[in-house]
């Protein structure tokens, strides 16, 4: 039933790396992402900032100058201021606009993404302010996005070295400390086999004064095989004891699963179906095993009705009126009994016991014949136990004597002579009896009585029956 156990299987052994490597590039890309997205977010309100601090310097250092050449027409001065608005950082465009139009302009509008700011122009003369027209200063955001783009260059290729030094020493570092002793382990497991004690697992480092993970599931390894091996012995002892009890019964016992094939069987059983080996009869279906029918002819198959019902109905069931026909040709009858087998609460399949009782089938067909022979014989037959007292009289004990079985069965058989002088040739008749003495005895009939009589036959005993073990005498009467 039991067979060797051993692990058996496929290991990759850098699985466990390569799985660790894509978690840590993966997790290192997702930080790297996240954080490159923030900084660069940063970098952008920043430059944003920095072109409107700019701003705030042209209204507060620029305007008043300009505003005042403006005034008088100063196309120079003009221009010079306009050229060193321009010159800071971004700014790519600078104009007058008087009455819609511009009037002195330096550099080029740019593309779309520009950031503009108008200032009006106020000139005060003679204490009232009066607007002269408009400076417009526009400054590109090429630049800005270009910056970002080299700083988003920059911050991958850092993070990405970063990573894989990180990950190469995460591996190294893992296979050192980890996955080397796991591929020990698979290798350990891999020739383990519980049906024999084998030497313990050990790891090929130093001891560690704090036990970690990889202690612990060395002891639970040393453990489990210690515990499969006494698992294993006592299954294999309580096996070798079932089979020797299963093979000592003479009845035969065959273990069947739900579709009826059959998965262990004991000797008796070979002997009984007729088969020569254990292996003729396993891993087949029981029906093709077994030639059951009922011995009073009936067309209904024993094994249906017992074996399979007792599966689907989960009970047992038991017929001792099955004849079973051997593979040998011979026909025996058998008692067959089923009991379903449950996993839990599923019942995977039955426990079928057969036993030969051809035997007794004989003996009750041949005290039938007796019986029949006994009852309708021409001679009385009285039947005592050890006291002398009637147990059975056949009917023509009843028709000669005249007494039905009811008055005779309980009494002594003594009372039918009515005159006391014959009752100690009874006695002693009845010693003799239980000593084992047979001999013949005369009576003379007349009606309502029967008289012992030493000249005249009538009827005569010929011999006593003892039964040693039950202490019952037969007297056949002639």
């Amino acid at each position: 039933m039991l067979s060797r156990f051993s692990i058996h299987g496929t290991f990759k052994p850098d699985r466990i790396a390569r799985q660790l490597i894509i978690y840590i590039i993966l997790c290192s890309s997702v930080i790297t992402l996240l954080g490159t997205g923030l900084q660069l977010f940063l970098d952008y309100r920043q430059d944003i900032s920095g072109i409107k601090r700019y701003f705030d310097q042209i209204e507060q250092g620029y305007l008043r100058g300009i505003a005042q050449s403006v005034w008088v027409m100063d196309d120079t001065q003009v221009l010079l201021q306009l050229d060193a608005i321009v010159q800071g950082s971004d700014i790519v465009y600078a104009a007058i606009i008087m009455d819609g139009k511009p009037r002195w302009v330096h550099g080029q509008p740019g593309g779309r993404r520009t950031v503009v700011r108008v200032y009006p122009l106020r000139y005060v003369q003679h204490g009232r302010e009066e607007i002269i027209g408009s400076l417009k200063v526009t400054a590109s955001l090429d630049n800005v996005y270009s910056r970002l783009v080299r700083r988003v260059i920059v911050i991958l290729a850092t993070n990405g070295l970063k990573t894989f030094l990180v990950a190469a020493f995460v591996i190294i570092l893992f296979q050192r400390l980890v996955t080397r002793h796991l591929d020990h382990m698979v290798e350990y497991l891999q020739h383990l086999q519980i049906h024999r004690p084998g030497p313990p697992l050990r790891l090929d480092r130093k001891k560690n004064s704090h036990p970690d993970e990889l202690d612990l599931m060395v002891s639970m390894i040393n453990s489990m095989q210690e515990r499969s091996y006494r698992t294993y012995t006592s299954l294999r002892q309580s096996e070798e004891r079932l089979r020797l009890f299963f093979d000592a019964t003479e009845e035969g016992i065959v273990g069947v699963n739900q579709q009826g094939v059959c998965v262990f069987v004991n000797k008796a059983f070979v002997e009984i179906s007729g088969t020569r080996h254990q292996e003729d009869i396993l891993g087949k279906d029981i029906r093709d095993v077994l030639s059951c029918g009922y011995a009073g002819g009936s067309d209904k198959d024993p094994l249906q009705a017992l074996v399979f019902r007792a599966i689907a109905e989960k009970r047992s069931y038991a017929d001792h009126d099955c004849q079973l026909h051997r593979q040998d040709g011979s026909s025996i009858f058998i008692s067959l009994r089923s009991y379903p087998v449950f996993s839990g609460s599923r019942c995977t399949g039955a426990v079928v016991f057969l036993a030969d009782i051809s035997e007794q089938v004989k003996l009750q067909q041949e005290a039938s014949l007796l019986s029949a022979a006994v009852r309708y014989a021409p001679l009385f037959v009285v039947v005592a136990d050890r006291k002398g007292l009637v147990e059975y009289v056949n009917p023509w004990f009843e028709r000669v004597v005249g007494y039905e079985s009811e008055a005779v069965v309980g009494r002594r058989l003594y009372f039918l002579a009515g005159d006391a002088e014959n009752r100690d040739l009874y006695r002693q008749m009845r010693r003799q009896v239980l000593g084992g003495v047979s001999g013949m005895v005369f009576f003379r009939f007349e009606p309502g009585r029967v008289r012992c009589s030493r000249s005249r036959p009538w009827w005569h005993r010929s011999a006593v029956i003892m039964a040693p073990s039950t202490g019952l005498s037969t007297w056949p009467g002639m």
